[in-house]
């Protein structure tokens, strides 16, 4: 090195700059697999709780899927931005509908003033 008018002084200073250029590359790449490691993690609780309320939902009668083959009801409403956007799913077998409250236990609840106590 001297030869080439390098002073052994600053290679040394480059070889250390390097060594912890090096050491901090490993440390941001540590950092970034566990960051990914978390956004899995939170993606995979998020994804369950995604099911569960789903199923939360589909157990009162809403549902974002529509499935063609079962029958089911549509909210409608004078609104049209309000219209169609609450789907019921009529579960196979005898599915029950009437009017919201504490102590029904009708299948699919609603409100409204046409909505009588247990509808046939």
């Amino acid at each position: 090195m001297s030869s080439q008018g390098i002073q052994p002084e600053r290679v040394k200073l480059f070889q250390q700059e390097i060594i912890g250029l090096r050491n901090k590359l490993c440390q941001q790449e540590r950092e970034m697999v566990e960051a990914n490691r978390a956004w899995r993690e939170k993606l995979e609780q998020a994804e369950i709780r995604k099911r569960e309320e789903t199923k939360e939902l589909q157990k009162a009668g809403v549902t974002f899927k529509v499935d063609n083959r079962l029958p089911n009801l549509v909210n409608l409403n004078e609104d049209p931005q309000l219209s169609e956007m609450l789907l019921y799913m009529i579960k196979e077998g005898q599915t029950t509908v009437g009017k919201l409250k504490s102590e029904s236990r009708h299948d699919i609840q609603l409100s409204g003033t046409l909505i009588a106590d247990q509808h046939w």
